[in-house]
């Protein structure tokens, strides 16, 4: 049953335990304590000890020095002994306001070491999964109360240059969840789920009240656009509908919308994340901007019974306010022995300045270029892969973590070319191995893309230093070469050469073993053409074949000529002289000589 908020007075208790020892310190001592939770945020909290003593220093209580692990209880006559905060000594130190010292203390939750270092690595797990597995490397336990359908895929969950925390959470967002941290559990959890509200508000009963509705970021609909990269086209989907309306349904996202004439919130996402997490994602902005319609906050009496991620239900306060209203903080107050709870009402002003980018930014922009290590080149057998034209390469620089269970850093690239279209294009991929420059299109961890490859120091290539010499050479020796200097185009392999020599003119094929010459053509721009081939035979053949000479003809032979066919016709249009050195033979059934 929903509870009422109250006015009550009476004095709290204190009690802070160091190390799993309880401190003897008394609750007059405490000047003021101040704990935070608030939704998709680390907890902390600020402590103040008056040194009303001069006998008692605490400077050298050594139970509160940081890295001292502390944990904090409350409890009056109407709230019965409950810890409050839990986390890790992180600041101490002693501040004075004239005669009167005091000693600050700060404490941080556990969870603010997801915050410590900014790493890169990448998951082969499902995103409720990277959720789990991110707590429990710092050893925390989460309510995971994620439900997505994701496809099943190769595709990994990238995380580049952002701390485990911002990582997390934005996987969080992803799936249409709010990280809920409180003092009994951290949980992850949609928080539409289930909205029963804990806590009826009447104004009356509180210490302070100050609650407004805001429509200035209400939005009823959002789309997303992306890139269909088969079809090359942009396709476009809508969130799915939010019930949930705070403060006066009457004044809901739809008729906002139609009197101010907002559209729907527009996004962009340059990822190939599935419909399912698109869809989680967009009705995730629509639901933080019906969330956050009833803003402000609201002082009560000390409770535990409100969490970040609740409801409460707002009464008397005129129809425009009364209704359920979104808690995406709860803060706690002790000064002296004087509690009081204040609860956020709304969305965060951080989280309102994120629901308002254009971009699906559930990973940080990988920017600039990556190093890259050709691992396999697809072929068609590859049932992994969405296309044939991808290359895996691996990035080292993704893998900057020493922490377990994380996958190799292997990402499945497109190949960039300066031509390419459906039945033509430049094709030349990679070798295995080789060095290239990886990029990704609009910075997300999905569209890697090689640029080119790249030589290192200790790579030889047989030209390297030859100015004005240009080539393409592969593994297996095949060049195509181009020398500016001597105005040679040269193409070859190991034992085949065509040269094209536009200072003389010439164009030179030739067969060869080693440096000895076996065949050759040589065409030149005096119109002479000389075929060479001294160990061997040239054959023409064809239907027919006609030699022409426009003034001589000569056929030599230094051992044998023979002229062989059905029919052999010599004729002259002038004169004809038949020559032997030694006897002249001509034989035939019948022969004719006029």
């Amino acid at each position: 049953m929903t509870k009422k908020s109250e006015l009550y007075h009476t004095r709290t208790k204190v009690t802070i335990e160091a190390n799993g020892s309880e401190l003897e310190l008394y609750s007059y001592q405490l000047k003021n304590l101040s704990i935070n939770y608030s939704i998709n945020d680390t907890p902390y909290c600020s402590i103040t000890l008056m040194n009303s003593r001069r006998s008692v220093d605490f400077s050298s209580v050594q139970d509160l020095y940081p890295s001292n692990e502390v944990k904090i209880y409350a409890e009056n006559d109407f709230v019965e002994r409950s810890l409050i905060f839990e986390g890790v000594v992180s600041k101490y130190g002693t501040q004075s306001k004239g005669r009167k010292f005091m000693t600050v203390i700060e404490v941080l939750h556990p969870v603010f070491r997801l915050k410590r270092r900014v790493i890169n690595r990448l998951f082969a797990l499902s995103l409720p999964e990277v959720v789990d597995k991110i707590f429990s490397d710092y050893g925390l336990t989460v309510d995971n109360q994620m439900d997505i359908e994701e496809e099943e895929s190769d595709s990994r969950i990238t995380q580049y240059q952002q701390n485990d925390f911002e990582f997390v959470l934005s996987k969080i967002k992803q799936a249409g969840c709010m990280f809920c941290p409180s003092a009994e559990e951290l949980s992850v959890k949609d928080v539409l789920g289930d909205g029963t509200p804990v806590m009826e508000i009447n104004p009356i009963r509180t210490t302070r009240f100050n609650v407004f509705m805001d429509i200035e970021d209400l939005h009823d609909i959002a789309n997303i656009s992306t890139y269909n990269v088969e079809d090359m086209i942009i396709e476009q989907e809508s969130s799915e509908s939010v019930s949930f309306e705070a403060g006066d349904t009457s004044v809901d996202a739809a008729t906002v919308s139609g009197a101010l004439d907002i559209g729907a919130q527009e996004v962009i996402s340059f990822g190939q994340e599935n419909t399912a997490i698109r869809k989680k994602w967009l009705t995730h902005k629509i639901q933080e901007s019906k969330l956050g319609k009833v803003k402000g906050g609201i002082t009560i009496e000390g409770t535990v019974d409100v969490k970040p991620g609740d409801f409460v239900t707002i009464v008397e306060a005129g129809s425009i306010l009364e209704g359920d209203a979104f808690v995406y903080g709860v803060e706690q107050h002790l000064e002296n022995d004087n509690w009081k709870t204040t609860l956020l009402l709304g969305v965060s002003s951080d989280e309102e300045q994120a629901s308002q980018q254009p971009t699906l930014d559930t990973n940080f922009a990988i920017t600039g270029l990556q190093h890259g290590i050709v691992k396999q080149v697809q072929d068609s057998g590859d049932q992994h892969a969405t296309d044939q034209y991808l290359v895996q390469v691996e990035l080292p620089l993704l893998m900057q973590t020493d922490l377990s269970n994380d996958v190799e850093p292997l990402v499945w690239a497109r190949l960039a070319t300066f031509y390419a279209g459906e039945s033509h294009g430049t094709l030349w991929l990679p070798e295995l191995e080789d060095e290239v420059v990886v990029g990704f299109l609009g910075g997300h961890p999905d569209n890697p893309v090689i640029l080119g490859s790249i030589f290192k120091n200790s790579d030889e290539h047989p030209h390297i230093g030859t100015e004005g010499y240009k080539s393409i050479v592969t593994k297996s020796n095949l060049e195509l070469a181009f020398d500016d200097e001597n105005e040679l185009i040269h193409m070859h392999s190991e034992s085949t050469h065509v040269t094209l020599d536009q200072a003389n003119g010439i164009l030179h094929l030739k067969v060869t073993d080693g440096d000895t010459v076996l065949t050759e053509c040589i065409l030149d721009k005096e119109n002479n053409i000389n075929i060479n081939s001294p160990d061997g035979e040239v054959n023409i053949n064809a239907d027919k074949i006609n030699l022409t000479a426009a003034s001589e003809m000569k056929l030599e032979s230094a051992s044998s000529l023979s002229v062989d066919g059905q029919e052999v016709t010599l004729a002259s249009q002038a004169k004809m002289g038949v020559e032997a050195g030694t006897m002249l033979e001509l034989k035939g059934s019948q022969v004719f000589i006029n």
